[in-house]
């Protein structure tokens, strides 16, 4: 019995061929419908690899390749190249977990832990917030990443810094109580301090006390001194003199006086009662001593009372530093939270690239300088790796937007500015065309 059709290729030889051509042209567009997706896949990956400079711990790193999600703007680095700069290692044990130094895991999770064809990349942010390091990218996209100590630098919110305490009417340095209960109810939140000791070793906020003898109309000390001069008997002793000098007071000497017959005296004590009372206030100390015993001495002053009332209050006071020793020695005093470092202070032995590299490993960040005392190549070398620039000190604001836009300051010690005079003043500052 034949039924028609059953055989195709044999009953139809044309129908036959025209489905094995159409199942050719079916599965090329499969195969192509495939590799279009492949394709595609590929296309709207949302990483990409970028070769930037990197430099670790002053060192550049050549083989960093970083990888960028394009999607959220994240970026990530390969973390294996990075770990020897930072002395550190990536460890993996016998069930194949991987961390650095064998304490914090390296879980890939595709969100801060990208696992790439066996590389592992970590996200910026967990180079900031789970390993502790520093990241920094300038302008001109190189990153400068290291594992220094980390500062706390979160004050220079305040552009603006109150010197001794701010103006009160038309007098400067009074360094009073009465000028900063005025400064702050005005707003001002950051200001400078000048600090001596007094005779029985109490921390008090004076500027030096020749100035204090002056404003308190002290008279002077007067004391003999032997000279050892070309006027000198044959028997070696020298020739008495008769001097007048500013000799330490004592606290309570210091208390029992009014500077201007006005302005309230005020100790390092009463200074940590009104941040007890005033929690968002900062103090960044000038005190003038640049080596051992002074500045030990004073430093361990400032524990000491702060200890007797609230501690804690020492982490908004902001050392002031002359000189590399001066940080080394204070560090072995409080674990201070923030530095400034300065320049006014320096002696003939100063020089840029000492402070250049000792800051870098210190991770000090701000720096305070005025116009004499400065050097671009310098300023632009540690602006460029995200530090600031605090000049003083000024009272007029066409003066302030001169230096910002020559100096590339942020921001300026003033007396009698208002403590909101650069809201608004961008930064990096740039000069309108005249």
């Amino acid at each position: 019995m034949n039924i028609t059709g059953w055989n195709t290729e044999k009953n139809n030889p044309a129908k036959s061929r025209r489905i094995r051509i159409a199942t050719i042209i079916l599965a090329a567009v499969l195969l192509t419908f495939a590799g279009g997706c492949k394709k595609q896949e590929e296309e709207v990956s949302p990483f990409s690899e970028k070769s930037l400079p990197i430099e670790i711990n002053d060192e550049w790193c050549s083989s960093a390749c970083i990888l960028y999600n394009n999607e959220t703007n994240v970026t990530y680095f390969p973390i294996e190249d990075m770990a020897s700069y930072f002395g550190s290692s990536i460890e993996k044990d016998e069930e194949g977990n991987v961390s650095f130094d064998g304490t914090i895991a390296l879980v890939p999770d595709d969100v801060s832990v990208l696992d790439r064809e066996g590389i592992l990349y970590v996200s910026e942010d967990f180079l900031k917030n789970q390993l502790s390091i520093n990241v920094y990218q300038n302008d001109d996209g190189v990153y400068y990443i290291d594992n220094y100590p980390v500062l706390d630098y979160s004050w220079t919110k305040y552009r603006t810094v109150h010197h001794a305490c701010g103006g009160i009417d038309d007098k400067s340095y009074t360094n009073s109580y009465d000028a900063l209960e005025l400064n702050y109810s005005q707003g001002c939140r950051l200001f400078e301090i000048d600090f001596c000791l007094t005779a029985d070793n109490e921390p008090v906020c004076a500027h030096d006390w020749d100035w204090t003898y002056s404003v308190m109309d002290i008279p002077l000390v007067e004391r003999e001194v032997e000279t050892t001069d070309a006027n000198a008997s044959a028997d070696g002793t020298g020739e008495v003199q008769t001097e007048q000098v500013a000799l330490p007071l004592t606290l309570e000497e210091f208390k029992s006086h009014k500077i201007y017959e006005k302005y309230s005296p005020m100790s390092f004590e009463e200074l940590v009662e009104y941040m007890m009372e005033h929690e968002d206030m900062y103090v960044i100390t000038d005190t003038k001593n640049v080596r051992d015993p002074e500045v030990s001495d004073m430093f361990n002053g400032f524990v000491r009372v702060a200890s007797e009332h609230d501690i804690t209050v020492l982490d908004r006071i902001i050392p002031q530093i002359y000189n590399n020793d001066m940080y080394d020695i204070i560090s072995g005093i409080y674990d201070w939270k923030s530095i400034v470092y300065t320049f006014y202070n320096q002696g003939g032995e100063f020089r840029y690239r000492n402070v250049y590299d000792y800051s870098r490993k210190h991770e000090i960040k701000v720096f305070t300088t005025y116009t004499s005392r400065n050097d671009l190549i310098f300023i632009d070398a540690m602006v460029d790796r995200g530090a600031l620039v605090y000049m003083h000190t000024y009272n007029n604001m066409d003066e302030v937007y001169g230096i910002l836009d020559a100096w590339r300051v942020y921001g300026i010690y003033t007396d009698f500015l208002p403590h909101d005079c650069l809201d608004g003043v961008p930064y990096p500052y740039v000069a309108p065309e005249p």
